[in-house]
């Protein structure tokens, strides 16, 4: 008798258990893959910057485009971001304006994937490095403007753009 008495406290407490875990999940059970919850904060970039030790380095034999790039979340706080990202190099005048609308370089990245993102995000920065190269700058150019542009896959496009002196 007692361990029919057992058997059904124990499933009473279970169908309670369950019961109450349903209620806490809005009927369901556990979470579903790919759920979104409307009502919670989504952590996600907002804003984007060009650091400016960005520039021009020989690497490796070959002339390249050193830029880092952070994303902010809305605390401003810095993260890790999925999505593509464009770069275009555009000669500038002294006061950092585009002289002429022919774009100079362009590199498309993508940065989808886990081994992707691992490849230039530097943990001690909590930015991300890229080395962009190029064959070479056109003669008499003093400075370009970078526009950085990211395409998440969903959400809006983030853009930055930054001054690079050419030494």
């Amino acid at each position: 008798m007692r361990v029919k008495r057992f058997i059904l406290t124990v499933l009473c407490m279970a169908a309670v258990i369950v019961s109450a875990g349903c209620a806490l999940k809005g009927g369901q059970v556990g979470n579903r893959v790919g759920a979104v919850a409307t009502d919670h904060w989504q952590v996600k970039p907002v804003r984007m910057r060009v650091y400016p030790s960005t520039r021009f380095v020989q690497y490796e034999n070959q002339l390249a485009l050193e830029a880092r790039v952070e994303f902010l979340d809305e605390l401003r706080d810095p993260m890790k971001a999925v999505g593509r990202l464009r770069f275009e190099v555009y000669a500038a005048n002294r006061d950092g304006e585009v002289t002429d609308q022919k774009r100079l370089f362009a590199w498309d990245v993508p940065m989808m994937r886990v081994e992707e993102n691992r490849e230039y995000y530097d943990a001690v920065t909590r930015a991300y490095l890229f080395r962009l190269g190029l064959e070479s700058l056109p003669p008499n150019l003093e400075r370009t403007l970078l526009r950085v542009t990211f395409m998440p896959p969903t959400g809006e496009r983030l853009e930055a753009t930054a001054v690079v002196m050419v030494q």
